[in-house]
């Protein structure tokens, strides 16, 4: 099991133990408003689902999942479709909005991504008035490609989205400026059988 550690999070694929967690978080509206593919409200076994879905599509090598922990769950973050066009999704609990936890999990994947995959460039959007997750990305190094609209399950109908595009040079640039700013730090990558939530020390 791939564990990334940051300098304030602890990075490692679902488990069983999550679905309570994830279940509580999601199914705030202000969270699975500005997601595409949840349903509203959010329940366990949709969490069950997600995470035994996630975990087959992680051991045949077709996405990367990660949940983000402090104390305890706090969000996660993906990039799925590897062997196509891989795309970064992410969400995070409210109680943890505006702490920098969305930029400093994701740009911990993206860096692990572009150093164990053969990629160049990722994929996301976000919906047009979600400006906090759109500022995410500018902090990764995305550029605006284009817009859009796409089907919100949470709320039924279609939204505006706005279309973004990482290449792993634009990354390079943005991460090596956090690094030296201190802003995260550069996660180290362990390999363990980790069958309880891993939390910072």
């Amino acid at each position: 099991m791939d564990i990334l550690v940051t300098k304030r999070l602890t990075l490692r694929p679902p488990l069983e133990v999550d679905a309570d967690d994830i279940a509580d978080f999601i199914s705030n509206w202000n969270v699975s408003r500005m997601l595409a593919r949840v349903p509203h409200p959010y329940f366990r076994a949709d969490a069950m689902e997600w995470i035994e879905r996630i975990s087959k599509n992680v051991d045949a090598g077709e996405d990367l999942v990660f949940t983000m922990h402090r104390e305890r769950l706090i969000g996660a973050v993906s990039i799925e479709g590897l062997s196509g066009t891989p795309e970064l999704g992410y969400w995070l609990a409210e109680p943890f909005w505006g702490k920098g936890f969305a930029t400093e999990g994701a740009a911990a994947l993206i860096r692990h991504a572009f150093s164990t995959r053969a990629i160049e460039r990722i994929e996301s959007a976000v919906f047009k008035e979600n400006n906090a997750s759109f500022n995410v990305q500018e902090k990764l190094g995305f550029k605006l490609a284009g817009n859009g609209l796409k089907w919100s399950s949470a709320r039924n109908e279609m939204v505006p989205e706005y279309q973004t595009v990482l290449t792993r040079a634009d990354f390079l640039r943005a991460d090596s400026g956090r690094v030296s700013r201190g802003v995260i730090a550069a996660p180290a990558q362990r390999d363990l059988s980790c069958v309880q939530p891993c939390h910072d020390a």
